[in-house]
């Protein structure tokens, strides 16, 4: 059976250094690492089975990320809280915190399937919350009282265990609720 192959693509040497450090420690994955993504990276690294990036140049390339979102892991610098979301890695989380969801993201194999599914008002409220709106703002959009707002959020944040608006506006984007303008 081959090695799991994982792909890093991150502008920042330390976080890759650490995180290739981190894979090669509680996996047997073959690692490779990446500054940029550009053209020729993206046809080397096709066949990855993980792709670990970070929010911007997830953003950038969306058209290459969005595809293989299921093998996606973007890194984000807003600490996560008890429950970790799929395909996001806090660099800001303790080391062990760390290590253990790099081994449980590594162990997974697409089984994120089974996260509570949001409903149809929350889904709206997740993408006016991504597009950058205000709850008093989200409020009047949807004709609804602040307090229901912040009930929305408080069940969107407790389904999907992610706390920070960048991290609910890459959700957002991997599972199809905004896109990006095009550039």
């Amino acid at each position: 059976m081959m090695p799991t192959r994982v792909t890093i693509i991150l502008p920042n040497a330390v976080e890759a250094v650490g995180l290739r450090h981190i894979v090669e420690e509680v996996s047997t994955a073959s690692v490779s690492c990446y500054a940029a993504l550009d053209a020729t990276t993206a046809r080397v690294v096709s066949k990855s089975d993980w792709y670990v990036t970070d929010e911007s140049t997830f953003t950038a390339h969306t058209s290459f990320f969005l595809p293989k979102k299921d093998k996606t892991i973007v890194l984000t610098h807003q600490s996560s809280q008890v429950e970790s979301s799929p395909y996001l890695l806090s660099v800001n989380d303790p080391e062990e915190i760390v290590i253990t969801n790099v081994r449980r993201l590594l162990d997974t194999q697409n089984d994120c399937k089974a996260q509570s599914k949001l409903t149809q008002r929350e889904t709206s409220v997740l993408k006016l919350v991504a597009n950058g709106l205000t709850n008093k703002m989200i409020a009047d959009r949807l004709n609804i009282s602040v307090n229901t707002v912040l009930s929305h959020r408080k069940n969107i944040t407790a389904k999907l265990g992610i706390k920070s608006v960048s991290g609910l506006s890459v959700y957002a984007i991997m599972n199809g609720i905004i896109s990006l303008p095009d550039a």
